[in-house]
């Protein structure tokens, strides 16, 4: 539990993974512009983990 600090409600926040990807024919070839962000619950604001 923390503190956003758009909303400022105190909640629980969920950590995802946001990268880039090139794909061939839907098939993914590289990855990069790796990111780990926690994003709040109540409003989806997204802070660097």
């Amino acid at each position: 539990m923390r503190n956003c600090p758009r909303c400022h409600n105190t909640t629980q926040w969920t950590r995802v993974r946001k990268f880039k990807q090139f794909t061939v024919f839907f098939v993914p070839v590289a990855r990069w512009k790796r990111r780990r962000l926690e994003v709040c619950g109540i409003c989806g604001t997204a802070v660097d983990a």
